[in-house]
């Protein structure tokens, strides 16, 4: 009998550990979300700027943005099936961007983008760009104290947990 309390108690420990973990990792992706937007605002800039890409062009000539990449194949087949770049960009990030506050910062681009010439684009890029540097900026301190606050804050929870059941 004993046996089956320890193990239940080194489960609560476990699972309280795994919910500081998951709350720490979600925390990671949001900075990387924002690596990977600045990127794509980096090489959106560029391509803008030398090419003067088309939106098809760009999304499909953008690549190694693993998080962006859902976000552009949404975009282009909601294109293609008669969808302004503003509802299709907004249907993406409201499909594959997590957190409430990165939805409106990523929605900006598909509300503004394709309005003017391709200088108000580059203009308007580049204060994106810095808008979503200084929102990283903040997320990576952020992410820098509370990861480990976090992870023992699970594994306090659980432990505590298993101590008040046993």
């Amino acid at each position: 009998m004993i046996w089956l309390k320890v193990g239940g108690g080194m489960l609560l420990i476990v699972c309280g550990t795994f919910a500081g973990l998951y709350c720490s990792e979600k925390l990671r992706r949001r900075v990387r979300f924002y690596e990977e937007y600045i990127a794509f605002l980096s090489q959106a800039e560029s391509m803008i700027g030398y090419t003067a890409a088309s939106v098809r062009e760009l999304m499909e000539g953008i690549k190694g943005l693993p998080m962006m990449s859902p976000l552009f194949r949404k975009t282009l087949a909601l294109l293609s099936d008669g969808k302004t770049l503003s509802e299709s960009w907004k249907c993406a990030v409201q499909t594959y961007v997590e957190h409430p506050s990165d939805r409106e910062t990523a929605a900006y681009f598909g509300n503004t983008f394709g309005t003017t010439n391709c200088s108000g684009e580059l203009g308007k890029l580049k204060l994106q760009k810095e808008t979503a540097q200084r929102k990283h900026a903040e997320l990576l301190e952020e992410y820098r104290t509370k990861r480990r606050l976090y992870r023992i804050v699970g594994m306090f929870a659980g432990t505590l947990t298993a101590v008040i059941l046993l």
